[in-house]
């Protein structure tokens, strides 16, 4: 009977399948309104304007008839409606608000599940039913859609792409230095300047800061290359990956010639084009800098934490766990791997030679990439940072990826270590071991697809024109920012989403209020360091992020122990950095007054809150 039943269902199924294939809709759906005013369609991320019928003598619109739902702003509210239907727009709907709940949903479930990939499937789903306004008629359609429409999009996209193809190359790198035993050397060799837990730790820092041009490439060489040696030091993964991730958007974000500079730059330019201000974006993100509190304040919470190696929340219980002899929350079996190779510790320098190989190559690629000749009294430093922002950091590391796999397989080859066959095996075996994260990347990515058709990041954008004042801009934008990447898992989709809403409107607000030009300057500025800001501290906290999984797979640690340990740390910091701009806002204490304050708010509470994990001795 109950056989009978399963076959029955499943017949069900497939004949609901059968006659999806065969379902067909209307090209166009035209709507009547009784009046245009006070209301806006958006469909596709465009705005669709009503016209006048002059027969009918009524307002009506026109819509394209996709599986995207069209967005609505009508009586100050807004709705999402399904463009599948066609109906009147007293047919149901969903609210803008709605369409928050999906990363919600991936968070929780993936921090209290343990569970990423479910997690992540489960919240695009969900993102795909509210595109369909709940409507059990299309449930059909959204599960179908999520595996021939949107992981397709998610794929189809060439950063995407770039971000697999060279994890998998630095991976396959590091699988045959360590496989051959040139790591270990190098490690034995760098253990004679390394001398304890603190300068492990400190190194690994040192090294986020040193590879300064490109977040991706900071997180996948330090995490790859400092593992071995925070292993031999019984530093748990944990700490590894948060002091990887931690370092490598910071960095990035604020040093003056990055893959990033190019991105904000054009940000603050259009901004600057739309208010017809004569000033020079530099101009700008220089006087930023002062208050991007954020980046660096999590750059000196790393130096004290390593410095006192006093750690605090599950990351001392991480921390105990690994002087005990486990530096990995689950048995990995990177972490079991035997190393049959015994070599002279100078063998290590041979090892130096890929990754040196690759920084080179990608540095290179971007300045090739980047290249325009410069301007008339440009100064070099200003070009440089020009022609490095302006680069393809995806093409420069994918031919840097590239370039340090081929001179790793050819110097193991030329030393003997292994045959072309085991070389081959040995770089798939690195491969292999990227199929897990790689899974969650795409998934996270097909979530940031169906955000983006559900207009999640509008809903967003409607905070900052509804609550925004003059007064309390730069500290609600901080947040708002964070929130943004937090939900999207990208600090550079917050960052393309917010800078052109609230730059402009920032100079527009201070004029109004009557403030001089000097201050509504100011007021720009500190706006422009607090989204910067906001985002990657968003992106800290969001396991949506692919920096925050690209940082736990170099790491060789689980993303949801790399979540939650980073967490409160990151916390710790942005409500430092949201104090800092609060009384900025309230009081205008000096920038440089505050960001000193803030580096001793950060001593007292690493030596009030941190306590010293035990001194183990070195795992040999």
């Amino acid at each position: 009977m109950k056989i009978g039943s399963i076959i029955r269902v499943l017949f069900i199924s497939l004949i609901s399948v059968v006659s999806l294939t065969f379902r067909t809709y209307a090209q166009s759906c035209t709507i009547t309104l009784n009046s245009p005013h006070q209301i806006l369609f958006y469909q596709d991320g465009q705005l669709v304007r009503p016209r006048f019928d002059s027969t009918s003598g009524k307002w009506k619109v026109e819509l394209t008839v996709t599986e995207n739902p069209f967005l609505v702003y009508q009586e100050g509210k807004w709705n999402l409606y399904n463009s599948l239907g066609c109906e009147p727009l007293e047919s149901k709907s969903v609210p803008l608000w709605v369409t928050i709940i999906p990363p919600v949903v991936a968070i929780i479930m993936a921090i209290l599940l343990r569970q990423v990939v479910l997690s992540l499937f489960l919240a695009v789903f969900l993102g795909l039913f509210i595109s369909y306004a709940f409507d059990f008629n299309y449930i059909d359609d959204a599960f179908l859609q999520f595996w021939s429409v949107y992981i397709i999009d998610a794929l189809y996209d060439r950063g995407h792409l770039s971000v697999i193809v060279f994890s998998l190359l630095i991976s396959g790198m590091v699988t045959l230095l360590s496989t051959t035993g040139l790591m270990h050397s190098l490690m034995q060799l760098i253990s004679n300047v390394i001398r304890g837990v603190r300068s492990a730790q400190l190194a690994t820092w040192f090294s986020g800061i040193l590879i300064f041009f490109d977040d991706y490439a900071n997180t996948l060489v330090i995490g790859n290359t400092m593992r071995a040696i925070t292993d031999a030091y019984r530093i748990s993964r944990e700490k590894l990956a948060y002091i990887v991730d931690s370092t490598s958007a910071p960095v990035a974000a604020t040093a003056f010639i990055t893959t990033w500079i190019g991105a904000e730059l054009g940000y603050i330019q259009q901004a600057l084009t739309e208010l017809g201000l004569d000033m020079a974006p530099y101009q700008v993100f220089l006087a930023s800098l002062k208050y991007a509190f954020y980046p660096f304040l999590t750059l000196f919470f790393i130096f004290m934490i390593s410095y006192t190696d006093r750690d605090f929340g599950p990351m001392l219980h991480a921390e105990r766990r690994a002087r005990r002899g486990r530096v990995a929350p689950e048995r990995t079996e990177d972490e079991e791997t035997k190393n049959d190779h015994d070599h002279p510790p100078y063998w290590g320098l041979f090892s130096l030679i890929p990754i040196i190989a690759l920084i080179a190559v990608s540095l290179i690629g971007l300045f090739v990439t980047g290249y325009t000749e410069p301007r008339q009294g440009e100064k070099f430093i200003f070009w440089l940072a020009r022609v490095i922002g302006n680069g393809d950091a995806y093409t420069a590391l994918l031919w840097g990826s590239g370039t340090g796999l081929t001179v790793a397989a050819i110097l193991v080859f030329a030393l003997r270590l292994q045959s072309l066959t085991d070389i081959v095996g040995t770089v798939v075996k690195g491969f292999e071991s990227l199929l897990h994260a790689i899974v969650i990347l795409v998934l996270a990515w097909t979530l940031a697809v169906v955000m983006d058709r559900i207009y999640t990041s509008h809903y967003f954008s409607h905070l900052v024109d509804r609550y925004i004042s003059v007064q309390l801009i730069v500290p609600l934008v901080f947040l708002i920012s964070a929130l943004t990447s937090l939900a999207t898992g990208t600090s550079w989709g917050t960052m393309a989403l917010i800078y052109p809403l609230i730059l402009p409107l920032s100079w527009k607000l201070s004029i109004q209020a009557g403030f001089p030009e000097e201050v509504a300057f100011e007021i720009l500025a500190a706006t422009t360091a607090a989204v910067l800001g906001g985002s990657v501290f968003g992106d800290h906290c969001s396991p949506l992020s692919d920096t925050t999984i690209l940082s736990s797979l170099a790491s060789g640690c689980p993303i949801i122990d790399h979540v939650k340990t980073q967490l409160p740390y990151a916390i710790t910091v942005a409500t430092v950095s949201l104090s800092l701009y609060l009384l900025w806002s309230l009081i205008g204490i000096s920038p440089y007054v505050l960001l000193v304050t803030g580096l001793l708010m950060i001593v007292v509470i690493v030596y009030t809150l941190g306590i010293p994990v035990s001194n183990t001795p070195k795992n040999n």
